[in-house]
């Protein structure tokens, strides 16, 4: 827990808890390091990621659907083996996570990602 205070950012005291004192301490107007920035953008390049991995197939399932000539069984399958993949993914990627640590799990991640759209 970080030991920030939501009210004087400057001051140490009371640990950060909830939800509310997280959106009071991100909307305190707090000067952010470099590094801080940095990581902010990261985190939300993973979201991208994530979202986008989601959202591509529903662009393409048209074609998809034309081209291997898919029954509206097969399409779903299809569809939600995306989300199975995720739930997998989850389930490995955290034991992995604990296992290697989160950096080197999320660079082997993009690593594949990038892999995988490649081919």
């Amino acid at each position: 827990m970080s030991t920030l205070s939501v009210d004087n950012a400057g001051a140490v005291s009371a640990p950060v808890s909830s939800v509310g004192d997280v959106a009071r301490l991100i909307n305190s107007g707090r000067e952010q390091s470099k590094y801080a920035r940095m990581i902010v953008f990261l985190a939300l390049g993973g979201v991208f990621l994530d979202a986008y991995d989601l959202t591509t197939l529903s662009y393409g399932i048209d074609d998809v659907v034309r081209e291997f000539q898919l029954s509206p069984l097969l399409t779903g399958i299809v569809t939600s083996s995306i989300m199975v993949g995720t739930i997998i993914g989850n389930l490995i990627g955290g034991w992995l996570t604990d296992k290697y640590g989160r950096y080197s799990v999320f660079m082997a991640d993009m690593l594949f990602f990038v892999v995988s759209a490649i081919a």
